[in-house]
């Protein structure tokens, strides 16, 4: 099996397979809305505008390289695979939503999944495909937030539109818990908002910085004080810091744990980034 199709299957997988995201589908369908339809674009980042939802392959394969800084720490048992629904069968579970690749020519991003470890086992995945996948999976769901609450939420407020889909999206992540491990499903988010922030130079006015994503992501998976999370996400605003030439004003000697390490380090970033 190819890679793009595998790929397309595990997409259909973590559609038709989240039921929070189907009963979300439900609602849109309900307020007499079109479900949107994905496209497979090569492209950084994601985007949903009428009724599309484009899915970059751009940060999967990029998320798939950085889940090799993060592997070491989960379990190699993973519960999805790129062969468990039939082609002819996934978008039915799926409310009839087809994943679709409008542009078909081979290019510099194709041939970096083609050549890459992504999805080489046509059995299985591996810790860092699946982390690739559950971080496609927060930008996938975030576009549904999208789909599901701007209609509620003014233009005027696209920080409000932001924080709302990143809401519904994680909710959405957590709520694959009964078929993922919970680890896996956080990691994959976790790799995803990295890569935003690694990509993030300074502040818009359109979207929430991502060191603030990446505490609402702590807070709303309630992670544990002594958890080892909190270290990765301290050394990531720290990296972040040295590339843009932050000063580091932060460091006490008195910190009893890595959560209060990332706290203070967010709070100090944070309010500088403030215009």
């Amino acid at each position: 099996m190819e890679k793009l199709e595998k790929l397309k299957n595990l997409i259909y997988q973590i559609i038709g397979k989240n039921p929070f995201l189907l009963r979300s589908l439900e609602c849109i369908e309900q307020h007499g809305d079109k479900l949107p339809h994905i496209e497979l674009v090569y492209q950084k980042s994601s985007s949903y505008s009428d009724d599309t939802i484009k899915l970059g392959l751009t940060d999967i394969i990029e998320c798939y390289f950085l889940a090799n800084e993060y592997k070491s720490n989960l379990k190699n048992r993973i519960r999805i695979n790129p062969q468990n629904d039939e082609n002819t069968k996934r978008h039915r579970k799926c409310k009839g939503i087809y994943i679709e690749m409008p542009i078909s020519k081979l290019d510099d991003v194709e041939l970096n999944i083609m050549e890459s470890d992504f999805l080489n086992d046509d059995e299985n995945i591996k810790i860092c495909d699946a982390l690739a996948i559950y971080s496609s999976a927060f930008s996938l769901y975030h576009e549904f937030g999208h789909a599901l609450h701007d209609k509620f939420i003014p233009k005027s407020q696209p920080i409000a539109r932001e924080l709302a889909a990143d809401t519904f999206a994680f909710e959405a992540v957590m709520s694959m818990h009964e078929i993922e491990d919970d680890d896996v499903l956080f990691m994959g988010v976790f790799v995803a908002i990295i890569e935003m922030l690694k990509m993030q130079n300074n502040v818009d006015d359109k979207h929430p910085h991502s060191i603030k994503r990446l505490y609402n992501l702590f807070q709303f998976w309630k992670i544990k004080d002594e958890s080892l999370y909190w270290n990765h996400a301290y050394d990531a605003v720290i990296k972040w810091c040295d590339k843009n030439n932050l000063p580091i004003t932060w460091g006490r000697k008195t910190f009893r744990t890595s959560k209060d390490k990332f706290i203070d380090a967010y709070a100090c970033v944070y309010n500088y980034l403030q215009p």
